[in-house]
């Protein structure tokens, strides 16, 4: 009988230690998913990393990948909806709780969060080889980001600028990087969200690209176009006519876009 105490006794001991060794072995690991921020605004090339990651949150279908845009059209009688998962949304008895509003919420501050991170550390990256056009370029299209996040999430998520003149309850704005603390900012006026829009573009437009040499980058990356674009059309949301007209002529006069001839295009891949 005390030989037996003394075997289980032994194993337990036994168990006990390697429960313990794997662990803390296992906690020890460093995440194979994501890579720590102060590892990723080391260099030039890991910079270009960052801000390519914000491009790609923003194709998720909540963001830019169509969802919101298809949302839009039959809420507004453009086209029928014929399914069952967006139906309270089809009735406008959506809920916060449901989950398509809930994702489109977090994912557009999620690509938010990441460009704010390029904005943030970018300019104190320590790389010779990091060229001082390229660093303000980066940041500018990353501003460009911002910009158009906040825009399309004001729109989903409040009134229009002719309710109230812009003094309705617009998102929260977050224009720092995440330091891992967790706040609950409040929500600003439309005319604060606006204005954050504003500052971002227009801080932007002297350093963006003209375009690309590769027709793909200049398809899906942020230009002076896409910048003048842009402000023209929230100009025109805030009834500022003038400037809406100044920013459109300047797309209009630039060597790389042209109005189509007709509407074959419609039907190919532009992206």
């Amino acid at each position: 009988m005390k030989r037996q105490k003394k075997i289980w006794i032994w194993l337990l001991a036994g168990l006990t230690c390697t429960s313990l060794f794997s662990c803390s072995k296992d906690l020890d690991q460093d995440p194979e998913q994501a890579i720590p921020t102060d590892e990723v605004f080391t260099s030039g090339s890991t910079a270009l990393s960052a801000l390519y990651g914000v491009y790609s949150r923003s194709q998720r279908p909540e963001v830019f990948g169509g969802q919101p845009q298809i949302i839009a059209d039959f809420m507004a009688d453009n086209s029928n909806y014929l399914g069952t998962a967006m139906s309270d949304i089809n009735s406008f008895i959506t809920s916060p709780a449901g989950s398509t509003v809930t994702d489109m919420w977090r994912y557009h501050y999620d690509a938010i969060m990441g460009a704010n991170a390029v904005v943030d550390k970018v300019p104190g990256i320590q790389d010779p080889a990091f060229t001082a056009a390229n660093r303000k370029m980066y940041v500018a299209e990353a501003k460009f980001m911002r910009a158009i996040l906040y825009f399309q999430l004001l729109n989903l998520f409040s009134q229009p600028y002719q309710v109230a003149q812009g003094a309705s309850p617009g998102i929260p704005l977050v224009t720092a990087a995440f330091d891992g603390t967790i706040t609950y900012p409040a929500r600003g006026t439309v005319n604060d969200v606006q204005t954050q829009i504003e500052k971002d573009l227009l801080d932007a437009l002297p350093d963006l690209s003209d375009t690309f040499s590769d027709p793909m980058l200049a398809r899906g990356r942020a230009t002076k176009g896409a910048a003048n674009a842009l402000l023209s059309r929230l100009y025109l949301y805030r009834e500022q006519w003038d400037k809406a007209a100044q920013h459109a002529k300047a797309v209009l006069d630039a060597p790389y876009y042209k109005l189509a001839g007709d509407y074959a295009f419609y039907d190919g891949n532009t992206m």
